[in-house]
């Protein structure tokens, strides 16, 4: 089974303000939705999405789950007596 037709969204890898561009603008502007890549499944990109640029002074920080795991692994260790 082939890729569904896209109808007009958009699929960006979010978050969005790490772009150069205005996505949401640019979305506006274009008349279509911004939806994140991860729910694209089936469906095409847009034909004519147009194309972003990481801002270089974008910095990912770590998220709420990575940091929860960082501390499950930490005193996983604690307790097993690797952590001295």
């Amino acid at each position: 089974m082939g890729k569904l037709k896209n109808n007009g969204t958009w699929f960006v890898k979010f978050p969005t303000y790490k772009y150069k561009e205005d996505v949401k603008d640019l979305a506006r502007k274009m008349g279509i939705k911004v939806v994140d890549s991860r729910y694209q499944s089936d469906m095409e990109q847009l034909p004519d999405a147009p194309k972003l640029t990481i801002d270089l002074a974008f910095k990912p920080t770590e998220s709420p789950i990575d940091k929860a795991n960082k501390e499950i692994a930490y005193l996983k260790a604690q307790l097993s007596g690797k952590g001295k």
